[in-house]
């Protein structure tokens, strides 16, 4: 599912692999065949030079290579009128309902399975997501996505400290970021921090974050696409659908 060039080519099945890669050198290319999907974090493992970035980029044809900060709820139950419920081990900080003609609805939690009273209404308590759905969610909807990685795509390094430079991420589709259990790790689609001289283009990135509007405010975060380095460059990208910012330039 991987091509990658740095004088020589590799094949890889999972970001995961690209994540430990010690050899990219720059001018290398790292490729994601598009039609595909990872429910995983690219975590930028090297930095280009002046001339010679770093390109994460697509291959072959199709959509754009889709990364996702989720993880898909299935095997839904019955356990009221139009409430049914999931297994689901961790507290979501949100949930997206994805239906079959491809919108999302996007709610903040209620405090109970008494507050669901309306579709696209949900909860969690004891293990299990509640949501309510006039039908079974495993045929309403296409899928049912809960956040599981605070990003889908940033820079090596800790909070505060993504510091790759001579990087260009271009072509990809990144979706359903939202994690605030470390409120000081903001969730974002594609972030460098301190890194400068970094290009994202042509990219797609939507909802990530809490749905603007949650209360308290500080939990009203999200953001699609962050630079807080120098000599950043963001252009021809679509980005929607942000807890707070869409493009953030510091």
């Amino acid at each position: 599912t991987f091509s990658t060039s740095a004088g020589s080519s590799a094949v890889f099945k999972t970001i995961a692999d690209i994540n430990l890669l010690t050899t990219l050198q720059p001018d290398s290319q790292v490729l994601l065949r598009k039609g595909q999907t990872w429910r995983e974090t690219l975590i930028i493992p090297s930095s280009g030079t002046s001339g010679h970035p770093i390109t994460f980029g697509a291959f072959g044809s199709g959509a754009k290579p889709l990364i996702l900060g989720s993880t898909q709820i299935t095997n839904w139950e019955q356990s009221g009128t139009n409430i049914w419920r999931a297994v689901l081990a961790v507290e979501p900080a949100q949930i997206w309902f994805i239906n079959t003609d491809g919108s999302v609805k996007w709610n903040w939690e209620k405090a109970t399975s008494a507050e669901c009273v309306a579709e696209y209404d949900w909860t969690w308590s004891n293990g299990y997501l509640i949501v309510n759905a006039p039908n079974d969610p495993d045929t309403r909807y296409t899928s049912i996505e809960a956040d599981a990685r605070k990003w889908c795509v940033k820079g090596k390094g800790s909070w505060g400290d993504y510091n790759n430079d001579w990087i260009i991420v271009q072509d990809l589709e990144c979706r359903y970021a939202s994690d605030i259990s470390v409120p000081t790790a903001l969730p974002i689609g594609i972030g460098f921090y301190t890194g400068s001289n970094n290009i994202v283009q042509r990219n797609t990135v939507s909802y990530i974050g809490k749905l603007n509007g949650y209360t308290p405010v500080n939990e009203n975060i999200g953001t699609c696409i962050s630079f807080r380095g120098n000599n950043n460059i963001a252009q021809n990208n679509i980005v929607h659908d942000c807890g707070t910012h869409g493009i953030e330039v510091i």
